[in-house]
């Protein structure tokens, strides 16, 4: 029992201090974080081994401890994601900043699915496997957003996307329009 006390308290001083310099990083200017490319950034790959890490113990920590345990690592996931975001926003080109994020969340869910958990993160949505599943949620996203932008830039698309956009959802919820009450959709009315 001495020895698992000394590992939870080591834990917490190891926690707090890549806290730390993860809160440090997101209240410096900018400039302090340089240099930055369209790679992933070191903190995130640093947040992808601790979460992995930390997915790979979540098994072997005991009960009284995987509270303290799971709260250090979401908060800790929090802030570095936090930390991206920001990071994301030197970029002048919007393209840039969704690519910026997709490789960096891509990073920690290829870190994830390398290792072995990201089977787990996907059966479990607890602790430090609810983490990771979060970043997935964020790199699809990412993703959904950059093909959008693709797609839109072709003329002919984007006619289409918007009105799939618009009535995918409508056609899904099974709602009925009133072609009297909107006379723009009544057949009579639209051209071809």
């Amino acid at each position: 029992a001495a020895i698992i006390n000394i590992a939870q308290k080591r834990f917490l001083t190891v926690f707090e201090a890549n806290y730390t310099s993860v809160s440090d990083s997101l209240n410096a200017p900018n400039r302090d974080l340089r240099p930055i490319e369209l790679t992933p950034h070191p903190v995130a790959k640093r947040l992808a081994d601790y979460l992995v890490t930390m997915a790979i113990l979540s098994d072997h920590i005991p009960e009284d401890f995987r509270i303290p345990f799971n709260s250090a690592t979401h908060r800790l996931m929090k802030q570095t994601d936090k930390l991206i975001n920001k990071i994301s926003q030197e970029f002048a080109d919007k393209k840039e900043q969704t690519v910026f994020l997709i490789a960096n969340y891509g990073l920690i869910v290829t870190s994830a699915i390398d290792r072995g958990v990201f089977n787990k993160a996907a059966q479990n949505t607890v602790g430090v496997t609810k983490d990771i599943h979060s970043i997935q949620k964020g790199f699809d996203y990412a993703v959904t957003q950059f093909l959008d932008d693709q797609i839109k830039q072709f003329k002919y698309f984007t006619t289409m996307i918007n009105f799939s956009n618009e009535w995918g959802p409508l056609v899904e919820n099974k709602v009925k329009i009133d072609t009297a009450a909107n006379p723009q959709f009544n057949a009579e009315n639209v051209s071809s």
